[in-house]
């Protein structure tokens, strides 16, 4: 009644460090309705050639400069009218020092990575009442270990401010930035201020690192359903996968702003440590996602229909509008104009999609053929309107609308 597998590898590599990994699996048979299953794995993912190997790869964002933001009190640093020693006025809008203005922010490959290292568990158990039904539900948690990924501007960014702070005057040396102004004219914009000259951002050099440390954790469920009749031959697949917690815990760098952050270092900068923490239902991570279908069968010809469905999730947006989080920190769908916004944050709604599939099988001459029509989305469901490149969020959606697809397989 009891079965086991154990395995073992190890893999050596010549451009990054070697890895050995493990799984043992166990299945317990019950009786003929009900067994267990469970297993326990160690894996890793060896850096990719883009990640070790790309030169640079330069893009244009907004983000905000914490230092100028920190010595602004979150504001632009206005410019000093050399005629009468006083700051220009706001109509004329003359700024010394733009905190958010867009700049560069390039990615860096880095031959020093080291691979993803993961302990993968799940415990289920798969029933089955009758010869036509199946039923699995597995409860499944991923814990992973350097994390290959960016730093991100905001981030390098208010870790310059914080290494400043604490007394170095070249700050984060992937913060490149302009030449740093005369102590006379920094101490003229900034007289209370005890930190080393420094001029704007120009770019961020952000090379790819081992960063944090991941928590994925959730259940899978599963129902299979056939039943042959004189009709035909009908069939119901229900799949889907329920994410509980997708946490990030903040590491070198990253624990040391999310420290300063918490103990008020930044000051009234606009500073904003990203990232960490709980990640479920946030920047297209779903809680829930899976698929329902239905299918008959009858002589050559099989029809499907299947519907895709994903929760929503939550986003920032550079925008100010209803739909944001009002003071309370409530979500705020349909805010009054004399509600005070502060974080531009939308829900996604959650999206379905639903298509249908005629399959019609034969031979010729004896070669099989296979003919299958296809009708993607056929309620010409759009994505959500998200405030990013096409007006939705390519990678969690699509918005190809209705479209049509005919394969044919001949074989010979």
């Amino acid at each position: 009644n009891l079965d086991a597998q154990v395995a073992i590898r190890h893999e050596s590599f010549s451009d990054v460090n070697s890895a050995t990994v493990g799984k043992i699996a166990l299945g317990y048979y019950v009786n003929p309705a009900l067994s267990f299953r469970g297993s326990a794995s160690t894996t890793y993912r060896a850096p990719n050639l883009i990640t070790v190997n790309s030169p640079y790869i330069p893009r244009n964002s907004s983000y905000t400069d914490a230092l100028g933001s920190y010595l602004g009190n979150g504001f632009d640093v206005g410019a000093i009218n050399p005629d009468t020693g006083t700051l220009y006025p706001e109509d004329e809008e003359q700024v010394y020092w733009d905190i958010t203005a867009y700049k560069l922010a390039a990615s860096v490959g880095n031959p020093d990575l080291e691979s993803e290292e993961a302990v993968n568990k799940s415990f289920g158990f798969i029933y089955t009442p009758s010869d036509n039904l199946i039923i699995t539900v597995d409860k499944w948690s991923i814990a992973k270990e350097k994390t290959i990924g960016i730093f991100g501007a905001e981030n390098n960014s208010a870790y310059d401010l914080l290494l400043r702070q604490d007394g170095s005057c070249e700050g984060n040396p992937a913060v490149i930035r302009s030449q740093a102004p005369t102590q006379a004219v920094w101490d003229e914009y900034f007289p209370n201020s005890d930190l080393c000259p420094a001029g704007e951002i120009l770019r961020v050099e952000d090379p790819f690192m081992n960063l944090d440390d991941r928590y994925i954790s959730g259940t899978d469920f599963s129902l299979f359903f056939d039943k042959e009749t004189s009709w035909g031959d009908f069939g119901f697949r229900y799949q889907s996968s329920i994410m509980d917690k997708f946490t990030q815990t903040a590491s070198g760098p990253a624990a040391e702003i999310v420290a300063a952050d918490n103990a008020g270092v930044f000051g009234n900068s606009t500073v904003e440590v990203t990232g960490f923490e709980s990640l479920l239902a946030t920047n297209a991570v779903h809680k829930k996602k899976g698929f329902y279908s239905f299918s008959f069968k009858r002589g050559n010809y099989t029809t499907t229909l299947r519907t895709n469905f994903k929760s929503g999730f939550e986003y920032p947006s550079s925008s100010k509008e209803a739909g944001t989080y009002a003071r309370g920190g409530t979500l705020c769908y349909l805010c009054d104009a004399d509600d005070t916004l502060v974080d531009s944050v939308y829900w996604l709604r959650a999206m379905e999609t639903t298509d249908l599939s005629i399959l019609y099988k034969t031979k010729i001459n004896g070669n099989r053929l296979n003919a299958r029509f296809t009708v993607k989305n056929i309620f010409d469901e759009r994505a959500p309107t998200a405030d990013r490149s096409y007006g939705y969020w390519m990678g969690a959606h699509n918005d190809f609308g209705t479209y049509y697809n005919l394969d044919l397989k001949f074989r010979f």
